[in-house]
C-alpha cells in the first residue's frame, strides 16, 4: 500500500509542477529525461516584465549547451562559451544572446515567458541538466531580477526520512551499510548533482567504479560499500538507491584528523605581586575540536571555556588540557609552578612546557582513589 501511495503522491506532485503537459511523465520514464540527469537544485528567477534575465550555466560545465523550455522540452537555442549563440527559435527570435561562459540572456521578458527552462549540456557525464523556473510579473517592485537556488522538489520526494551519519578518521576505512536488496547504485554529491560512481550487489560484487574512487572501493557480502583510505577531500554526501519501491538512502560522511598531544598549545600569562597568579589558555589549530581543563576542582582555580585561571600557585600540582573530536582525544599537562619563576610573558604561538598525556597516570590515580588513599594536602606542601 505504501509504494502505491508514494507513486500516487509523486504523480500528483509532478502534475502540480508541470500542469500544462502530460508528456513529462512518459518522457521521464524513458530516456529523454529523468531525475538521474537533473541537477539536484533548480534555479528560480523572479523578474519584472520588460526587463532582461540571465539563465546562468554551472561554472563547472564546458562545451555547447542546448536550451529547451516547457514540459515538451522544445528547443529554443544553442550556446557555447565565448558569447556564441545559434539556432534561435520562435518566439525568442531577436531577444536572445549569450555571455562569455555560455549563459543565456533573454531580453524584454513578458508574462508569456513565465515558464520552465532547461540547460542541456553536450555531455551528461559529469554534467547534468539544469532546470530554471522563470517568473515574470508586470508589477514586480524590484528593477533587478532575483536569482536563487533551491532544492528540487522532485528529487527530495525520493529520499528516505532518516539520514545515516558516519564519523571516521582520515586514512581509515569506512562502510556505508545497506539493508536487504538486490542491486545498489551509489552516487556522490559533486557540488550540483548526484553522480553514479559504483554499483554493488550481494556476494561482495562491485562494478562500474569511477573517479575519484578508483582503487579504493570494495563490497561486503550483503552489498554494503567499503571506502578505504578516506581523505578530507572525499565528498561528504552519498546516496544509495536500489529502485522502486525503495527510497533513496542518504549518508553524511564526516572525516576528521585524529587529535594528537603535539597539536595542543598551552599559552600562559603570569601576574601577581608576592604570590603567583597565572592564566593558561588551551588551543588546538583544528576545526571541530573542543577543549577542556582537568583538575579544576582545586582551591583557587576558575575556568572560562578554554581558559584556566589559577590563583596563588603551589608546587607539585599539574593541570591537563584535553582536546576531543568525534573520533579521538588527546591531552597535555603542565605544572604552573615552573612558569612562575619566569615572570610575566606575553601570550604567543609558542607552546608552554608540557608533559605528554599518560593514560597510565590516570589509571594509577583512579586506583589510589578506589583504595581510599586521600589526595595530598596542598596547604602543607
Amino acid at each position: 500500500m505504501v509504494p502505491l501511495y508514494r507513486s500516487l503522491m509523486l504523480f500528483i506532485l509532478l502534475k502540480c509542477i508541470f500542469p500544462e503537459m502530460d508528456g513529462f511523465l512518459s518522457r521521464a520514464s524513458g530516456s529523454t529525461i529523468d531525475w538521474q540527469n537533473l541537477c539536484y537544485s533548480e534555479i528560480e528567477i523572479i523578474a519584472r516584465a520588460g526587463g532582461d534575465v540571465i539563465l546562468p550555466v554551472n561554472r563547472l560545465q564546458t562545451g555547447a549547451f542546448t536550451w529547451r523550455y516547457d514540459s515538451y522540452f522544445s528547443k529554443l537555442a544553442e550556446t557555447e562559451p565565448g558569447e556564441k549563440i545559434w539556432n534561435i527559435e520562435e518566439p525568442f527570435t531577436g531577444r536572445l544572446s549569450s555571455t562569455e561562459n555560455g549563459s543565456l540572456i533573454i531580453t524584454n521578458v513578458t508574462t508569456k515567458d513565465h515558464r520552465s527552462y532547461y540547460e542541456w549540456p553536450e555531455v551528461l557525464w559529469p554534467d547534468c541538466i539544469q532546470r530554471y523556473h522563470l517568473q515574470v510579473y508586470n508589477h514586480f517592485p524590484q528593477k533587478d531580477p532575483i536569482v536563487r537556488r533551491k532544492d528540487s522538489d522532485i528529487l527530495l520526494w525520493y529520499f528516505c526520512v532518516s539520514v545515516i551519519e558516519i564519523s571516521v578518521g582520515e586514512g581509515r576505512d569506512v562502510i556505508l551499510p545497506v539493508p536487504e536488496g538486490t542491486i545498489f547504485v551509489w552516487r556522490f554529491d559533486n557540488g550540483y548533482q548526484y553522480r553514479i560512481f559504483a554499483k554493488t550487489k550481494s556476494d561482495g560484487i562491485i562494478w562500474d567504479i569511477k573517479e575519484p574512487f578508483t582503487g579504493r572501493l570494495s563490497s561486503t557480502e550483503n552489498g554494503s560499500l567499503i571506502i578505504t583510505n578516506v581523505t578530507m577531500k572525499d565528498p561528504p554526501t552519498y546516496l544509495k538507491w536500489s529502485g522502486w519501491p525503495e527510497c533513496i538512502h542518504k549518508y553524511f560522511l564526516r572525516v576528521y584528523k585524529p587529535v594528537k598531544a603535539e597539536d595542543i598549545l598551552i599559552h600562559h600569562n603570569v601576574t601577581g605581586m608576592g604570590t603567583c597568579n597565572i592564566t593558561l589558555t588551551c588551543a588546538v589549530a583544528q576545526p571541530e575540536v573542543t577543549v577542556s581543563w582537568d583538575e579544576t576542582n582545586q582551591i583557587g582555580t576558575e575556568v572560562e571555556g578554554d581558559t584556566l585561571h589559577i590563583y596563588n600557585v603551589v608546587t607539585n600540582v599539574t593541570y591537563s588540557c584535553t582536546a576531543r573530536n568525534p573520533i579521538s582525544r588527546a591531552s597535555r599537562s603542565i605544572n604552573p609552578w615552573d612558569l612562575c619563576y619566569k615572570g610575566a610573558e606575553p601570550e604567543g604561538p609558542r607552546p608552554a612546557t608540557v608533559a605528554p598525556f599518560s593514560e597510565n597516570a590516570l589509571e594509577e590515580n583512579q586506583i589510589m582513589k578506589d583504595q581510599g588513599v586521600p589526595p595530598p594536602d596542598l596547604g602543607k606542601i
